[in-house]
C-alpha cells in the first residue's frame, strides 16, 4: 500500500484556477509562480528518506561491452544498489513506437551517453562518484555517422527493428523506413525549372528543466513515478512490461513540466528510477545535469533534402521532384512518423497536380531524434519555401503573389491523394500576413543594442543590409495514418455546502506549459455553468489516457473528451438529482494509413485537418562581418477558435523563437558521432535581446469536425518561422543561404 505520509511536492496540484469560458482570455495559473520562482519543477520533487540515483553512460558512439566491474562502486560508502541489464526485472527493451531500446546497454552501446548502469545512494555525490568507480571495459567499432553513406555501411541493429510493420521494403541497411509518393505524371515538365539542395543541423528542444523525477515503491510490489513527461498512459506502457509488473501496478504521475516540446515524449528515467526505488525498497529521485540532458533525449531530426519545381510562365506549379534523407539516430523512437510527415508536407500548402516524393530515415550512432515540435515539417518548409523564392526570382514574380496563385483551398488534393476539407483558409492567411505594416528603417547612428550584433557592440551599422522575407507552411492537426486517436475525461458533480453545483475534472492531459489545463476549465465552466470547478492532478490512476500533448492535439482532443463528459454528467445529474461520476471518452474522425507502394491514402484521409501560417519577416544583416539581426516578424495563423486568445498569442510567439534559433544559432555539434556542445554556453538559444516585436493576427474559421471549431496552435509558428527567417537574410545579403542555421560565414562578404 502507498505510505500516506509521503510528502510531495508537486507542479501538478488540484486548485481552481483563473475563471473564464471558452473564448475568453484566461491568465494561465502557473504564470506567476514561475516568474517569482515559486513553481514546483519535477526537480524539486521529495520524499522522505529517498535515495539519488545516477546513470553510467557510454563515452563511445559505438561499441561492443567486453565487461563492467561493479565491485568498486558497491563498496562505496553510501552505496545501496549498483545495476545492469542482468538486473532488468522484465523486457530488456522498450521504445515510443517499436521496442528497440535497451533499458540498459546489453553487448553493445549504439550511441554517445547511452545508458550502461544505475547507482543509488544517499547523497547525489556519493551516487555521482560512485558511478565513476563502475567500470566497463569497451571495444570500440566504426561509428556510422554519414548520414548519406549510411545505407551503404553496415546495419547498427542485428535485425531492423521497424521490418514487417507494414512499411514499403527497402532492403538497404540502416534503412528506417522509406515513403515514396507519386501523384499525378511525375515525368510532367514545365516552361521553368528551379533546383536546389537544403540541409537542416540537428536542433534541441532545449527545455529549461531538465530530465527529473521521484520513483516511490508502494510496499506491495508496485510502484508510484512522479516525472515530467508528456504523456502518462505510455510511459506506463513501457516501464510495467520492463519491471515485469501489470499495469495496475505501475502509476505514473505528472510533476511540474519545465517545457517538452516533443523532448519527454520518450522516456527518459522512468525506468531506471522504478527499477532502483523497487532494489532498495526506498524512494528513488534523479535529476539530470544539463550536459546529460543533451543525450537523456531525443532531438530535431537532421536533414538533407534535394527539391526540384517545375512552373509554366504565369507561375503554375506543374511538379515537384524531392528527396529527402533524415538521420534518426540509433533507435526508431517516432521517426517513422517523422519521415511520413516529411513526406506528406514535402510540397507545401500548393496545389500541385504532379510530384514524385521519396522520404528515408536511416539509423545511424549519431544523436537520437525523434519528436520536436513541427514533426517533420519542419525540415520541409525551409525546403519548400526556400524553392518558392528561387521560383519568383526566375519568373520574376512577386513572392507573395506566387504563393497566392499557387494557395491550396477546400476541394484541392494533396499529393497523398487526400482531399482538403473543412477549414483552410490559406489565401486569408497569406493576404493578412502580407498586409501587416513593416516598420521603418531606423537611422543610422542608433543603440548598438539595435544593431546586427547587439551587445557585442561590434559595429556601427555600415555595412547594414536590410531584407523582407515571407514564408508559408502547414501541417496536421492530431494523429495520423490510422492511428486511434483518443483522449478520457471523468468529471464528478455534486452539490457543495452552498448548495451551487461543483465540479472535479480529471484528465490526463500533460500541461507543459501549452496551457491544456486551462482550456479544460474553460470547457468544464462553459458547458456545466459554474465557476466551481477544479481540476485532478494529472495521473494514470483513476482515468484512461489523453494521448500525448503532441502533434498540436491536446486543446482539439481535451475539449472533446471534457465536453462530452460534461454534457452527459450533468444530463445524468439533472435526471436523477444526485452526485454523479463518469467518464467519457472522444475520438477524432478515422485515418487511414499510406499505401506503402504509391504513398497514396488508403481512405479518405490520412489526417484528419490542417492548420496553416505566414510569415514576414524583416532582418538586417552587416554583410562585412557576416552579423544579423531581425527586426520584426508580422504573422497570420489559423486558428479555428482561439478558445483563450491571450494563450494563442503566446505560443505563436514561444514556437517562433523556437525557429528562429533554429535558422540564426540553434544546432548540435558532433564530431564522431559524440556531443561537443552540450551546455547552454556553447549550445545557443535566443534570449530576450535576440527576439523582435512579433505582430501576429489571428484567421478565425471554425474547423467544423473540432469541439467549438478550435484547431491546435502551437507548432505552425515554428514549421513557418525558420523558412521566414532565412528568407529575408537571402534578400538582405544576396546569398544562397542553403543551410540552417545560417554561420555569420554564410552572409558575409557579399
Amino acid at each position: 500500500m502507498r505510505d500516506p505520509s509521503t510528502r510531495l511536492l508537486q507542479g501538478a496540484t488540484a486548485t481552481e484556477l483563473e475563471l473564464g469560458r471558452v473564448g475568453e482570455t484566461v491568465r494561465r495559473s502557473d504564470a506567476i509562480p514561475k516568474v517569482t520562482g515559486e513553481f514546483a519543477y519535477a526537480s524539486d520533487l521529495f520524499a522522505a528518506g529517498m535515495l539519488w540515483g545516477h546513470t553510467v553512460r557510454s563515452p563511445h558512439a559505438h561499441a561492443r561491452i567486453v565487461e563492467i566491474d561493479i565491485s568498486q562502486a558497491l563498496a562505496m560508502a553510501g552505496v545501496h544498489a549498483v545495476l545492469t541489464h542482468a538486473d532488468v526485472p522484465g523486457a530488456k527493451t522498450y521504445g515510443l513506437e517499436f521496442a528497440d531500446q535497451p533499458v540498459l546497454a546489453i553487448d553493445r552501446v549504439r550511441y554517445f551517453g547511452e545508458p550502461v548502469a544505475l547507482v543509488a545512494a544517499e547523497h547525489p555525490e556519493q551516487a555521482r562518484r560512485a558511478a565513476e568507480k563502475v567500470l566497463v571495459e569497451y571495444e570500440p567499432l566504426e561509428p556510422v555517422v554519414d548520414l548519406e553513406r549510411a545505407t551503404e555501411q553496415p546495419p547498427i541493429h542485428d535485425e531492423n527493428p521497424t521490418a514487417g510493420r507494414g512499411f514499403r521494403d527497402d532492403p538497404r541497411p540502416n534503412v528506417l523506413r522509406t515513403i515514396v509518393i507519386r501523384h499525378g505524371d511525375p515525368e510532367a515538365a514545365g516552361d521553368v525549372s528551379v533546383e536546389g539542395v537544403y540541409e537542416v543541423g540537428i536542433q534541441d528542444q532545449a527545455f529549461l528543466g531538465p530530465e527529473s523525477g521521484l520513483a516511490v515503491p508502494d510496499g506491495e510490489g508496485g510502484v508510484d513515478v512522479y516525472v515530467a513527461t508528456q504523456w502518462l498512459h505510455v510511459d506506463r506502457d513501457q516501464v510495467a512490461p520492463c519491471l515485469g509488473l501489470e499495469s495496475e501496478q505501475v502509476r505514473i504521475h505528472l510533476a511540474g513540466v519545465g517545457g517538452a516540446f516533443g523532448g519527454r515524449e520518450d522516456l527518459s528515467m522512468q525506468i531506471h528510477g522504478a527499477m532502483l526505488a523497487l532494489h532498495t525498497d526506498r524512494p528513488v529521485k534523479i535529476v539530470y545535469s544539463r550536459e546529460e540532458s543533451f543525450v537523456g533525449h531525443v532531438h530535431r531530426h537532421p536533414a538533407k533534402i534535394w527539391m526540384e519545381h517545375r512552373a509554366t510562365r504565369a507561375g503554375k506549379i506543374v511538379c515537384v521532384h524531392a528527396r529527402i534523407l533524415l538521420d534518426g539516430g540509433a533507435y526508431a523512437s517516432s521517426s517513422a512518423a517523422v519521415c511520413s510527415n516529411a513526406a506528406c508536407f514535402a510540397c507545401g500548402p500548393y496545389k500541385v497536380e504532379n510530384a514524385l516524393i521519396e522520404s528515408t530515415c536511416v539509423y545511424s550512432n549519431n544523436p537520437p531524434c525523434g519528436a520536436m515540435r513541427g514533426f517533420g515539417s519542419v525540415q520541409s518548409c525551409f525546403a519548400h519555401e526556400a524553392q518558392m523564392d528561387k521560383l519568383a526570382a526566375a519568373l520574376e514574380i512577386d513572392t507573395v503573389e506566387l504563393r497566392l496563385l499557387n494557395a491550396l483551398g477546400p476541394g484541392d488534393t494533396l499529393p497523398t491523394g487526400q482531399v482538403v476539407t473543412g477549414s483552410f483558409p490559406l489565401a486569408d492567411v497569406i493576404r493578412r500576413a502580407a498586409a501587416l505594416r513593416v516598420p521603418e528603417q531606423e537611422e543610422l547612428p542608433r543603440d548598438p543594442i539595435r544593431l546586427p550584433g547587439g551587445a557585442g557592440n561590434t559595429t556601427r551599422g555600415q555595412g547594414i543590409q536590410r531584407g523582407v522575407g515571407f514564408a508559408v507552411g502547414f501541417k496536421n492537426v492530431c494523429y495520423s495514418e490510422g492511428f486511434d486517436d483518443a483522449c478520457a475525461a471523468r468529471v464528478r458533480l455534486w452539490v457543495d455546502a452552498d448548495e451551487r453545483l461543483a465540479a472535479e475534472v480529471h484528465c490526463a492531459a500533460a500541461e507543459v506549459g501549452q496551457g491544456v489545463t486551462g482550456v479544460i476549465l474553460q470547457v468544464a465552466r462553459t458547458e456545466l455553468g459554474t465557476d466551481r470547478v477544479t481540476l485532478a492532478p494529472g495521473s494514470t490512476d483513476g482515468v484512461d489516457s489523453a494521448g500525448s500533448a503532441s502533434a498540436s492535439r491536446l486543446t482539439w482532443m481535451a475539449a472533446g473528451a471534457v465536453r462530452l463528459a460534461c454534457q452527459e454528467a450533468l444530463e445524468e445529474f439533472c435526471r436523477t438529482g444526485r452526485e454523479v461520476d463518469l467518464e467519457r471518452t472522444y475520438h477524432h474522425g478515422r485515418t487511414f494509413p499510406l499505401d506503402p507502394e504509391t504513398g497514396q491514402v488508403t481512405g479518405e484521409r490520412v489526417h484528419v485537418a490542417y492548420i496553416c501560417a505566414a510569415m514576414r519577416v524583416v532582418a538586417e544583416v552587416d554583410v562585412e562581418l557576416g552579423l544579423s539581426r531581425v527586426v520584426w516578424i508580422g504573422a497570420a495563423q489559423d486558428v479555428g477558435k482561439a478558445m483563450n486568445p491571450q494563450a494563442v498569442h503566446g505560443q505563436i510567439e514561444g514556437g517562433t523563437a523556437q525557429g528562429l534559433g533554429l535558422a540564426l544559432m540553434e544546432e548540435i555539434q558532433t564530431r564522431d558521432g559524440l556531443i561537443t556542445n552540450a551546455s547552454f554556453t556553447d549550445y545557443l538559444i535566443p534570449t530576450t535581446l535576440d527576439m523582435p516585436v512579433v505582430e501576429a493576427e489571428l484567421v478565425e474559421e471554425p474547423e467544423p469536425d473540432a469541439p467549438y471549431g478550435a484547431k491546435g496552435v502551437g507548432e505552425p509558428p515554428t514549421v513557418v518561422s525558420t523558412a521566414a527567417v532565412v528568407s529575408a537574410l537571402r534578400a538582405a545579403s544576396g546569398r544562397e543561404l542553403a543551410r540552417v542555421p545560417v554561420r555569420p560565414d554564410d552572409l558575409a562578404g557579399l
